[in-house]
């Protein structure tokens, strides 16, 4: 799969002024090839790293870093990362990180 060819076609100016693209096949409606194919690029990248751990962004990045994961022949430890509500008891040390919404413009917490 070429990503450039799909990322052109799917591409959709939101607002241009705060560069703001949709590409529905990039984000939350992500093809499994995009995604596969994106997965090896990056894995592909880092190959010669020694990676021990992919963290995933809520919400689509933990469908990436997922991908990541397994084209590192899943020889890594997969964390994903939520929304600051309903964290599990059994994390022992919590980060969280103000994070801002691109496309809201609104500011939410992320707990790692």
């Amino acid at each position: 799969m070429d990503l450039k060819t799909e990322f052109l076609k799917e591409a959709k100016v939101i607002d241009a002024q705060r560069g703001y693209i949709s590409v529905s096949s990039f984000n939350l409606r992500m093809k499994p090839e995009v995604l596969a194919a994106a997965a090896k690029l990056i894995a592909d990248f880092f190959k010669n790293d020694k990676i021990d751990t992919v963290h995933g962004i809520p919400h689509s990045g933990n469908y990436l870093a997922t991908a990541v994961a397994l084209a590192l022949d899943g020889q890594v430890r997969l964390h994903s990362s939520r929304k600051d509500q309903n964290i599990p008891t059994s994390w022992k040390d919590v980060y969280r990180q103000e994070v801002r919404s691109f496309t809201t413009s609104t500011a939410g917490m992320d707990v790692f």
